[in-house]
């Protein structure tokens, strides 16, 4: 089983489970005095755990939605020039990140 060791660090500690941290196979070492439930509970998140990061996966796409420089171009028009139109031109792009992503839980 590949193991995103961030992620599921990330997933025990959002679950409220008491853990020192997370080993590349999988082990998980939980903090002194952790109750049955929490690592029964900790036991099934493993078992679901997707490695797959999507919020890199989404930060990447938001950045390849449009440059650095054609945001800047279009903020700078749209609030010294009362030009909006490449802001939303942006905007629309984002949009549709932002509802790609919507759809995996991200």
């Amino acid at each position: 089983m590949e193991i995103n060791m961030q992620k599921l660090h990330e997933e025990l500690q959002d679950a409220g489970i008491p853990i020192e941290g997370v080993r590349g196979d999988g082990t998980i070492d939980f903090v002194k005095g952790a109750k049955k439930k929490d690592r029964e509970r900790a036991q099934e998140i493993l078992e679901k755990h997707d490695p797959v990061d999507v919020s890199a996966e989404k930060r990447d796409a938001y950045r390849g939605a449009y440059s650095h420089d054609e945001f800047m171009e279009a903020y700078f028009e749209l609030h010294h020039e009362d030009k909006p139109e490449k802001m939303m031109k942006i905007q629309a792009k984002r949009v549709l990140v932002k509802n790609k992503y919507v759809k995996k839980g991200a």
